[in-house]
């Protein structure tokens, strides 16, 4: 008898740490949830929320979703600039069954793949028209927020905030470049998507 309450007590202390580790993880898990889009989402948001979704959906094996993520980034009109980023559609699209995309005139917003190391910025310039909408919009795969600056051609900053995912969208009076600026501030390397509208 002895024996047997000795045994028993041994396998409820062995298992305790692996209930208790458990629960530790659970969190982890719910935090992978990506929140909802704002209603007044601009285009180059909607294309990373579609992006991250899609990325999640082939993760989890979810075809139906993934299909769904797939023809709301072909709708937007999207171009990918990384390879990465082509080739994974690509096999998305294989994952989700969808045949090839149409092919047509893109004018949707350009989306870029990045990284910045942690106390490093990245810069780039870009043109935007006067009189029309210009937006930038990011998301933080992984790693810390990113701190988004842009200036217009007088230095002037129209815009500057850190988020993990966000936008600026301004209207420039005058057709001339402005500068992008990514910084990260955190101690781990930042990886993003950028998308330009």
């Amino acid at each position: 008898m002895m024996k047997n309450a000795n045994l028993l007590l041994f396998v409820l202390l062995a298992t305790l740490p692996l209930a208790a580790c458990q629960s530790v993880t659970a969190p982890d898990i719910a935090a992978t949830a990506l929140p909802p889009l704002a209603a007044d989402a601009n285009d180059a948001e909607q294309v990373l929320d579609a992006l991250a979704r899609a990325e999640q959906a082939a993760e989890e094996g979810n075809r139906a979703e993934l299909a769904r993520q797939l023809t709301r980034i072909e709708a937007l009109g999207a171009r990918f600039e990384d390879e990465e980023d082509v080739a994974n559609i690509a096999r998305w699209r294989t994952q989700a069954d969808l045949p090839p995309p149409m092919r047509g005139p893109v004018g949707g917003p350009a989306v870029r793949r990045g990284s910045i190391a942690p106390g490093r910025s990245a810069e780039f310039g870009l043109a935007f028209l006067a009189g029309e909408r210009a937006a930038i919009a990011i998301h933080a795969r992984s790693g810390p927020a990113v701190h988004i600056s842009i200036a217009d051609g007088q230095a002037t900053t129209v815009c500057t905030r850190q988020t993990r995912r966000g936008s600026c969208v301004w209207t420039p009076l005058f057709t001339q470049r402005h500068t992008i600026r990514l910084s990260n501030d955190g101690t781990r390397t930042a990886q993003y998507h950028l998308a330009i509208e």
